[in-house]
């Protein structure tokens, strides 16, 4: 063996290392100015490449994960790299590079080795900055289906949805309902079937709102569903981060869900392009408040109602289960009756079908109807799963009057409405009101304003119903009514206030009047509310002591009498409202002892005489007299210091021209008067009422019946305008009657007396100003009503019945301005009733826009072969149309799309065809013979309104 060979091989390799040792030390100038050029180069390179990717990811793209990689492995080694090379720098200041100089070698040559392999890596990284692909659109869960439960019912609401998204014009859809109607469960389809359709739409996003979220919040859930990285919005501005959301979404396709609105979310603040931008984008939001639509300019609003009774008692089997709902043959129609106790409200029949899923005996059924009867509260769930979200938007009304009216309103029984107009004059009794002191009108404003503010919010529903005068003459009015399950939380609020529960009286607690335990209540009571037939009572008792009762209100029930004394113990009672009492044809004398009295209601009784002693009622504001009454002493109207309203809408025919013309006089004189609601049959009572220059501005309803010797109504212009409070208009069985106008002075002075073309070119601003409802009914020489209808500008419902010789409602004219007219024309109206008009020919001959119109009935008007619509009239508003299938057949059209629109939509308007009279003339045989029943209204009125009550007394 050769000794020789290991050591010059170790010899080599010692030499080896040396050279390479000082080769770190010697080049170690030229390689951190090597490394320092390739960190700028690859610098450069990072740069480009991250703005590229964070502009795809703007535009909802993500980053591949080789790229985010490298990405991430440049910016570590950089920080690495320029601490390398800042000590370079600090070793070229010793000025010992090429040298040997024993104190510094060894930190030069570490600094020197450190310099290359960080070179190396560099290299590598340049290397690899090629990439096929940078960015990919990801398979997004935003896409995925949502959970939910199988749907029942929504299937109309679903389909107007639906239609909504698929029109483009349509950009903002909002879904209002009170709460548990089922929002989100129709929001949850809607986004569901969209994910199943393929529709084409770069982001669907959905965000949960509820009442405590901010802008924010919502702000803050966009970025997370854009994919936007957590930690850039922590150092963003809310500007900064708006800023960037509106960059992506103002190029992409957008879904946006807003579940649970409760008030007005300004999204143009967040980053959402507005609606105004070019992009396609679709805004779809719930809320429990119809003004959130409004606020958040929905394109379609859209109302969830209850559910039909077949779907909700569908719902209601599938909750309670297969195995349970076939466990005994009583249990179905058992179901029937609990599921009727819910009213339809899928969030009651879902809490309480889960609750009744184990329960398979009749005996646990027939109580759980009675529990939820009586007390709904203590029901399984319905305290925590259903009152409380109701309980929810009541807490969220603005301020404690829409509190109190709101809970005013439990009062009225379970499907009981109320005309709105005389449940506004409650509250004004009730003192409700009273921040606008004695000013009746400015009153009624806010009465009606807190009205729309609770049906807004779906806390009262609002309709409009068609109610009989007497016999056969009929109105459209607005009822008012509370849904039960509302009702149920109400009253549970009402129990919770105060140790005392015994202050509200209502009929559910009438049967327990008698009994020994609940004299205590009655006495402590300060609200008794005693409404309808549903209450079983036909007697008061009087020995039952009330001495701090404020309100009582016994109304359509079956009272019979009122025993003397039965107000001797309720000194404190500021309203009575014994309206609608079919059988109660007398007031006791004590009715006079009620010092503090505010509010007397005996419309729609038989009580002919009122008694003298109700001209000590000093603080009597309102007084709401029957048609049947046919004497109110002197001396009442003329003592009555404080009155206020005064309503007497006599029909009978007792009350002569002279006693007409007198009460006019006593009205005139009356200081306090603000309101008036009359009713005449002589043209002489209508020619003084309406010259009355007091009563013209305080006229709220006037009804003209059976007017003898009245072939024309003439109404000036300037009087038109001093009647601003006139609401209602009605005209019935006025046969010689020909025409209603109003003029102004330039035709008055015509000298032919002739009717100038262009009337509604002339018409004066503010005329009628409050005019809502006019009905004309049995009119059978009436043929021009068309001034009245258009200087009635906000005119609503417009009912005309039986009028033969009319032919044109509307007639048409071309003068000068017409055009602008026609803007103002019907703008208001919601509801048209035309039924029985033989000669009818035109509505209007131009196409009106109709932006109001909800609902139009037709009936027997056979030479009525057009609407005045074109595409776009009622598109928003239109709910019903109604009438013969073969009248709707044969309805020609001057524009075949227009016909085509309508065509296409009769399911989401809900067209019902009926062969018969609508239900509302089915009422009296007699409506099928008109002459007879005006020749001998004079004779049969009296019998007919005792027997159907007049539901405008």
């Amino acid at each position: 063996m050769d000794p020789v060979s290991p050591i010059l091989d170790i010899v080599v390799r010692s030499w080896d290392c040396t050279a390479n040792c000082c080769s770190y030390i010697q080049d170690l100038e030229q390689s951190l100015e090597k490394l320092r050029s390739t960190l700028d180069e690859l610098s450069y390179k990072f740069e480009d490449l991250k703005r590229e990717v964070e502009e795809a990811e703007r535009q909802g793209l993500k980053r591949t994960s080789e790229v985010g990689g490298w990405l991430d492995s440049v910016e570590a080694i950089k920080e690495k790299t320029k601490k390398i090379l800042d000590r370079g720098e600090q070793e070229k200041q010793k000025k010992c590079f090429g040298g040997l100089c024993t104190k510094n070698c060894w930190s030069s040559y570490k600094l020197g080795k450190a310099v290359v392999e960080k070179q190396s890596v560099l290299t590598d990284l340049l290397v690899k900055d090629k990439f096929d692909k940078i960015v990919y659109r990801p398979a997004n869960a935003r896409f995925e289906e949502r959970p939910m439960d199988r749907v029942v019912g929504f299937e109309s609401a679903f389909e107007e949805a639906w239609r909504c998204i698929e029109d483009g014009s349509v950009r903002i859809i909002g879904l209002f309902g009170m709460g548990g109607v089922g929002k989100t469960t129709l929001l949850t389809k809607i986004y569901n079937e969209l994910v199943q359709s393929g529709l084409s739409y770069d982001f669907v996003l959905w965000i949960v709102v509820s009442k405590q979220a901010n802008s924010d919040k919502i702000q803050k859930d966009v970025w997370r569903k854009l994919n936007f990285p957590e930690s850039e919005m922590e150092n963003s501005s809310r500007e900064d981060i708006a800023t960037k959301i509106f960059n992506v979404m103002k190029i992409t396709k957008f879904l946006l869900f807003l579940d649970d609105l409760w008030n007005r979310i300004d999204l143009v603040s967040i980053g959402i392009p507005s609606t105004s931008n070019q992009n396609e984008l679709k805004i779809i939001f719930t809320t429990r408040s119809e003004e959130v639509c409004g606020s958040m300019q929905a394109d379609r609003s859209i109302k969830l109602e209850c559910l039909p009774t077949d779907k909700a008692l569908e719902l209601f089997q599938e909750k309670v289960g297969k195995e349970t709902w076939i466990a005994h043959p009583d249990i179905p129609k058992l179901a029937e009756n609990l599921a009727e106790e819910c009213k339809c409200l899928p969030l009651a029949l879902i809490t309480v079908g889960r609750a009744m899923a184990s329960k398979r005996s009749p005996h646990e059924w027939k109580h759980a109807i009675e529990v939820l009867r009586n007390r709904p509260h203590t029901f399984s769930g319905m305290r925590n799963d259903v009152f409380a979200p109701l309980e929810f938007s009541y807490k969220s009304l603005p301020d404690e009057t829409l509190k109190r009216c709101f809970l005013y309103c439990a009062m009225l029984p379970v499907d009981y409405g109320i005309r709105k107009d005389e449940l506004i004059l409650l509250w004004i009794a009730e003192g409700f009101l009273d921040k606008y002191g004695h000013d009746i009108h400015k009153a009624r404003n806010y009465g009606e304003s807190i009205i729309g503010s609770l049906t807004r919010a779906c806390l009262l529903e609002s309709l409009v119903v068609v109610e009989p005068f007497g016999l056969v003459i009929n109105g459209l009015v607005i009822n008012v009514k509370m849904h039960e399950v509302v009702r149920d939380m109400a009253l549970v609020i009402i129990s919770e206030r105060g140790s005392n529960n015994n202050k509200v009286v209502l009929n559910e607690d009438f049967r327990l009047i008698g009994s020994d335990e609940q004299r205590d209540r009655w006495k402590d009571a300060e609200i008794v509310s005693l409404w309808s037939d549903y209450c079983g009572m036909d007697w008061f008792p009087t020995n039952l002591s009330s001495t701090n009762l404020c309100t009582m209100i016994l109304r359509d029930t079956r009272l019979q009498i009122l025993q003397d004394g039965v107000f001797s113990s309720m000194p404190s009672l500021k309203v009575l409202d014994l309206s609608y009492n079919r059988f109660l044809s007398k007031l006791p004398e004590d009715i006079g002892k009620l010092s503090n009295l505010r509010y007397l209601n005996i419309g729609g009784t038989p009580i002919i005489r009122l008694p003298l002693e109700l001209k000590n009622l000093k603080k009597l504001k309102i007084l709401l007299i029957g048609v049947d009454c046919e004497y109110v002493p002197k001396e009442v109207i003329s003592n009555l210091d404080s009155l206020t309203v005064f309503r007497w809408m006599n029909s009978s025919g007792s009350l002569t021209q002279e006693e007409q013309l007198s009460m006019i006089g006593d009205l005139e004189v009356k200081k306090e008067i603000s309101e008036v609601s009359l009713s005449f049959r002589f043209s002489e009572s209508v020619k003084k009422l309406l010259n009355s220059c007091k009563l013209q501005t305080r006229l709220r309803s006037l009804i003209m019946v059976d007017c003898l010797n009245m072939t024309s109504v003439i109404v000036l212009s300037s009087i038109a305008k001093r009647m601003e409070h006139l609401s209602e208009l009605y005209i019935c069985y006025c046969n010689e009657l020909e025409e209603i106008r109003v003029i102004n002075m330039e035709e008055m002075e015509s000298s032919d007396d002739q009717r100038i073309p262009g009337v509604s070119n002339m018409r004066d601003e503010g005329c009628f100003f409050d005019l809502c409802s006019i009905a004309i009914v049995f009119c059978e020489r009436l043929k021009d009503v068309s001034s009245i209808i258009l200087y009635a500008a906000n005119l609503m419902h417009l009912y005309i019945h039986h009028c033969s010789s009319m032919q044109e409602l509307v007639i048409d004219d071309n003068g000068e301005g017409s055009e602008n007219n026609s803007n103002r024309t019907f703008s208001q109206l919601t509801t048209l009733y035309l039924t029985q008009l033989d000669k009818l020919e035109s509505i209007t001959r131009r196409k009106l826009s109709f932006p109001s119109l909800k609902s139009i009935l037709v009936y027997d008007c056979p030479g009525l072969k057009k609407l005045p619509f074109n595409r776009d009239s009622a598109r928003k508003s239109l709910k019903e149309i109604r009438g013969k299938k073969e009248w709707w057949d044969g309805l020609h059209w001057d524009d075949p799309a227009t016909g085509g629109v309508f065509s296409q939509k009769k399911g989401s308007f809900g067209m019902s065809w009926e062969e018969n009279k609508p239900h509302f003339f089915r009422q009296s045989p007699l409506l099928d013979n008109p002459e007879e029943v005006s020749s001998s209204l004079s004779s049969t009125t009296s019998f007919a309104l005792r027997k159907f009550g007049w539901l405008v007394g």
